[in-house]
């Protein structure tokens, strides 16, 4: 009896030491046992009802490049061809994060969601990328023409870096929400330094080509408050 106990006891400490060896799954940004937290922003929900920090719109070049649709409840991106509209269309979007500056944030990783409402033709496929925009821009105001009302953009159709702000989406269902990455060092710079926060811009691949190829977003004005766009962090404390 004492034999099998003392058996018993022995196969539980090995089990113990074991398990203990074994490294945990790894959680959004590393492994566990980093004490990883998520913040969210997104118009009237997150971090809470009275968060409005959110800006957008979309650009349209051609006939409209000077028209403003800064309080739409979509924006769109990619070709739009119909009576006087035929020209590229691409939106910006910005989250305000200055209420988190100084407060220790080391971002880890970072997702903006967007709830893809629309799309032509029923069979859209396309890829969508964000870039990070250089200039400051109004919502009121920018236009494809304009970032603010008498201030040109130095490129038409907005000033940005060449080089992608996250992941690149590629697009074949609507009415699903869409999850860009967006590089940790690019949020990090934003909750830092408010004032080179200047958000995104995102591009399709299809703005070029000759017929109606696009797709939209819901916006921070949609009636469907989840349907707004919500931004991610997930960070650690320095």
């Amino acid at each position: 009896m004492r034999k099998s106990v003392f058996l018993i006891l022995l196969c539980c400490i090995i089990v113990f030491l074991f398990s203990c060896t074994q490294q945990g799954d790894k959680g959004p940004t590393g492994p566990n046992g980093e004490d990883i937290a998520i913040l969210q922003f997104q118009t009237g929900r997150y971090p809470s009802d009275a968060y409005d920090g959110v800006t957008d719109a979309y650009l349209e070049s051609g006939f409209y490049a000077d028209t403003n649709y800064g309080s739409y409840a979509s924006f769109f991106v990619g070709r739009y061809v119909f009576g006087l509209h035929n020209g590229r269309e691409r939106f910006v979007l910005k989250f305000d994060l200055s209420e988190l500056q100084n407060q220790y944030i080391k971002v880890k990783k970072a997702e903006i969601i967007l709830y893809c409402n629309s799309g032509t033709p029923s069979s859209v496929t396309m890829t969508v990328t964000p870039y990070e925009i250089t200039k400051v821009w109004e919502e009121s105001e920018v236009t494809w023409n304009s970032s603010e009302t008498s201030v040109a953009w130095t490129t038409a159709g907005g000033d940005y870096v060449a080089t992608p702000a996250g992941s690149t989406i590629y697009i074949d269902k609507v009415n699903e929400y869409k999850i860009f990455n967006i590089n940790a060092s690019i949020v990090q710079k934003w909750i830092d330094n408010p004032d080179n926060n200047f958000g995104l811009i995102f591009i399709s691949d299809t703005e070029n080509l000759s017929g109606n190829w696009w797709v939209g977003f819901a916006s921070k004005d949609n009636t469907n408050i989840n349907y707004r766009p919500r931004l991610v962090i997930y960070y650690t404390l320095k």
